[in-house]
């Protein structure tokens, strides 16, 4: 594929996550609706990296406030990690294609702004809210001094991590196909 072919393949690409706000897509794993390339690389980009940050972000803060379940915590979020590793490599390659599109120097200013607003601004407030929903019950705990609730919620978070609530392969298969076939043409190669 020439380079202008895939410029323009990565430029529909980039104008179609900008038409459709990223607040409409999905914002963590679920079953699967992709059914086009675009979709697919919309919830690629999206999917594996946003559960990481959610995950990462809530159990340090809990395991902060409940520094006797950081070993188990840091167990099961390490476990987790490992189970999801190629698909969350090949998120975080959507998003790093996603981000040199939208800040190249030839891409139009306006592509450029929706691509910030997207990625930097909507983006993290999606993740900034879900790692609300689920901290909140697990502060509201701790704020009542009901340390132990609190411990209950977090042991609660963490087993359902172990039963694989957040695995993209329980939650959506034919993502998990998608990154399986770009890896087979090259693409989300695993680091060594």
């Amino acid at each position: 594929m020439n380079s202008l072919r895939i410029r323009v393949v990565n430029m529909c690409w980039v104008l179609s996550v900008l038409i459709r706000p990223i607040s409409q897509l999905p914002a963590t794993a679920q079953v699967s609706k992709h059914r086009t390339d675009e979709e697919f690389r919309n919830a690629a980009m999206l999917l594996p990296a946003n559960d990481f940050s959610v995950l990462q972000e809530t159990i340090k803060y809990c395991v902060i406030k409940m520094p006797t379940l950081k070993i188990d915590a840091d167990q099961v979020f390490d476990e987790w990690e490992k189970r999801n590793t190629t698909y969350l490599e090949g998120s975080w390659y959507v998003r790093l294609e996603f981000i040199q599109y939208y800040k190249h120097p030839s891409t139009p200013n306006i592509i450029r702004q929706r691509g910030r607003d997207q990625y930097e601004i909507k983006l993290v407030k999606i993740v900034e809210n879900q790692i609300k929903n689920l901290l909140d019950p697990i502060k509201n705990e701790i704020e009542k001094g009901t340390k132990e609730k609190a411990e209950e919620l977090f042991i609660s978070l963490l087993n359902s991590i172990i039963d694989g609530r957040y695995d993209l392969k329980i939650n959506d298969p034919e993502l998990c196909d998608y990154f399986e076939r770009q890896r087979k043409l090259g693409r989300y190669l695993k680091r060594k």
